[in-house]
Order: structure tokens, then C-alpha cells, then sequence
């Protein structure tokens, strides 16, 4: 297996017929040197598990400098023809790496399909569903809450064009909050208010969601919107995911995204795990100024979740972590070693979580065996 920087962290995972990449690029180079080491590990990776391109369909790309890099990663992708869904996000990997990625294939040559519908928004035919993968940015500066009713706007109108609804059919959410201390809260309220309209609400369900600090290209983004929809789902298919004996509904800290969401296919299970911190069953910030037991009482909370619904972190296939302070890495690198499951990857950047007293937040794909004969396959 093909390893990354530290050679513990396996740098893929896979499940059937699905691949989750994670990894991060040498340290101390120029970021010329740093992307093309990225890209030629990607490429030799992809070459010994007989993946291409054309299996590719979700990358993102977490840079420590997203202003000056994001358009030279842009260039190299161009000419190499990339065709997925792809992600840039300023959050610098916390090693001190200038770039990590992460990567998401999907290889069935005579039942999976793609096509580019327009800059980053694809779309894959798999079997009897289509998964809607897209990554929006604003069209102009303003404040928090102005740009996410823009980009949930704007989100709405390419999901009626293929007539789908975000109240029915949006499965997963990424929001990235520049200064996340002081522009989360208007995030919040544009979106809360907007799922109000469209009938989302405690009553109803939510989406899985991550909201973080991260940063777009224009230092006047303030917020960026990633976001997973799938056609052709049943109702009974998705499972709104909780553990109540561990943490409590987002709904009663006044945000609205659900903890995570299991979709259930009729050869496996799909779990989105949403941005988890060191939270208890009241709402209450658990060990304040320890980030270590932080980090196990979040993956105590991931685990919580998974065990309620036929799973468990074992089936965990890429985790995503997010810390605070970036002097905090060595300990959080040795403590997700020894904790984590050997097979697992996964990545450590930059980014603050929305209450400031959370020093980390972790997020995660999930796949298991758990079936329903009355579904159609994934794929």
C-alpha cells in the first residue's frame, strides 16, 4: 500500500467498488514542488488500484494559501483533464504541508457514467440513481448571511434543473466560513431561515452538514458551499441519524443540520457523518482547554452515532479532522494513530470550529454491509 507522509496513515480506503482517497504533501518544498509531489503520488496510487480519471468523481483540495495557489492548481488540473467535481478550500494542512486532498472514486465501467454539467457541478448516473455533486462559490462580496442565501439560491436553481428539491433530495452539505468567530452566526440565520421556507425543520429533518472555518480563493468570499444530492431515492432509504444518550439535537443550540444521515442501498449503506465536536447529551463544551480528551469524546460521539444504526468506526472510510490551533497537531497526530483504525485515512488541517471553546472537530464517510432486498443497489 501506498502511504503518505507518515507512513502509519494508510492514504486510501475502499468499500466494494468505491475508493476514498486522503493525503497531504511532502513538507518543506516550494508549492510548485508540493502539488506536482501531490499529483504524481495520486497518479501511481490510482495506476496500482487500477483507477483513472474517469472513475474520479469528487476531489478537494484544502490549501495553506488559497489566493495565490488555487489558480495554479486550477492550470495543472486543466491540462490533465480532469472531468470530476473539484473543491478548493483554504485550510492549511496542520503538518505544515502547503496542500492536502482528498479524492473519491467510483469504478464500474458499464454502470457508472459522468458528465460535467458546468464548472464543477457533476453529475454520475450509477445504476437507477444520479448523484449530484457540486461546489459553489459566491457571484458577489457581502456579508455572511446575504452569501448563503446567494449560494442556497443558487444551489435550488441547478437542483430544479434536474428536478430535485433541497428539502428532499440533498443529502450532505459543506459550508466554509471565513473568520468563522465572527461570520458563522449569519451563515446560521440565512440558513435556518431558508429551510424554514421550504419545510425543514425539528419536526421534519435536516441535512448532514459540516460548517468550519475555511476560506475561499477572493478574500471576499465569506462563504463557500459544497453539497452531495442523489436522484432516486425511496423515502424509506434515508435514516436521520442520532444518539440522544451522547449528544443532543442541533435544534436545541439554536443551528439545523442533522448529526448524520444514513442512506441504504440494496448492497450497502452510506453514512455522512456531520462536523462532530466534544458535545454531551445536554449541549454542554466538554473538556475545556483539553483537546486530546476533546478528540476522544468526539470520536466517543462518531462511534455513538454509527452504533445506533448498524455500523460502527471500524466502517469509517475517510475522516476529516479540524483543529483550532495548529501547535496542537504532534498530540492529536499520535493520539488519531493510536485510536483510529489502521486502515483508515485521514487528514488534519486548519480550522476553527464555530464555538471557540472547541479546540477540534472531526467529520467522516461511512460505509457498511447493512442492506434493504426492497432497494436497488448502489451500484
Amino acid at each position: 500500500m501506498t502511504m503518505n507522509t507518515y507512513n502509519t496513515i494508510p492514504s486510501f480506503s475502499s468499500s466494494k467498488n468505491e475508493y476514498f482517497f486522503a493525503f497531504e504533501a511532502p513538507q518543506c518544498l516550494q508549492f510548485n514542488e508540493s502539488i506536482n509531489e501531490l499529483l504524481k503520488t495520486y497518479d501511481n496510487l490510482q495506476k496500482e488500484l487500477n483507477l483513472n480519471l474517469d472513475s474520479e468523481i469528487f476531489i478537494r483540495f484544502h490549501l495553506s494559501d488559497i489566493t495565490n495557489q488555487e489558480k495554479i492548481v486550477k492550470k495543472i488540473l486543466q491540462q490533465r483533464n480532469h472531468s470530476a467535481c473539484i473543491s478548493f478550500v483554504g485550510q492549511a494542512p496542520a503538518s505544515g504541508s502547503k496542500v492536502a486532498m482528498e479524492s473519491y472514486h467510483l469504478k464500474n465501467d458499464h454502470l457508472v457514467s459522468k458528465k460535467t454539467v458546468s464548472e464543477n457541478v457533476l453529475l454520475v448516473n450509477h445504476n437507477n440513481y444520479q448523484s449530484l455533486w457540486t461546489s459553489l462559490r459566491p457571484n458577489k462580496p457581502g456579508p455572511s448571511y446575504q452569501q448563503t442565501q446567494q449560494l442556497f439560491g443558487n444551489l435550488s436553481n441547478i437542483l430544479h434543473s434536474h428536478d430535485l428539491r433541497l428539502e428532499n433530495d440533498v443529502i450532505r452539505t459543506w459550508l466554509y466560513v471565513r473568520d468563522v468567530d465572527n461570520n458563522y452566526q449569519g451563515m446560521v440565520d440565512a440558513r435556518r431561515e431558508l429551510f424554514e421556507i421550504v419545510g425543514l425543520s425539528k419536526g421534519t429533518h435536516y441535512i448532514a452538514s459540516t460548517g468550519i472555518e475555511g476560506c475561499g480563493e477572493n478574500v471576499s468570499d465569506l462563504i463557500l458551499l459544497d453539497a452531495l444530492t442523489v436522484q432516486g431515492l425511496k423515502p424509506q432509504q434515508i435514516t436521520y441519524m442520532s444518539a440522544p444518550d451522547y449528544l443532543c439535537p442541533t435544534y436545541e443550540y439554536n443551528v439545523t443540520f442533522e448529526r448524520a444521515t444514513r442512506v441504504t442501498y440494496g448492497d450497502r449503506s452510506h453514512y455522512y457523518i456531520s462536523g462532530t465536536a466534544s458535545i454531551d447529551r445536554e449541549g454542554n463544551i466538554l473538556y475545556i482547554g483539553d483537546v486530546v480528551k476533546q478528540a476522544n469524546r468526539t470520536l466517543i460521539n462518531i462511534n455513538a452515532l454509527l452504533s445506533r444504526y448498524n455500523s460502527d468506526i471500524t466502517d469509517l472510510k475517510i475522516l476529516i479532522v479540524y483543529l483550532r490551533d495548529v501547535s496542537d497537531y504532534e498530540i492529536i497526530q499520535q493520539f488519531l494513530k493510536n485510536n483510529l483504525p489502521p486502515e483508515l485515512p485521514y487528514i488534519i488541517v486548519r480550522g476553527s470550529v464555530c464555538r471557540p471553546l472547541w479546540l477540534i472537530e472531526m467529520e467522516g464517510i461511512a460505509v457498511s454491509n447493512y442492506q434493504s432486498k426492497y432497494f436497488d443497489p448502489f451500484c
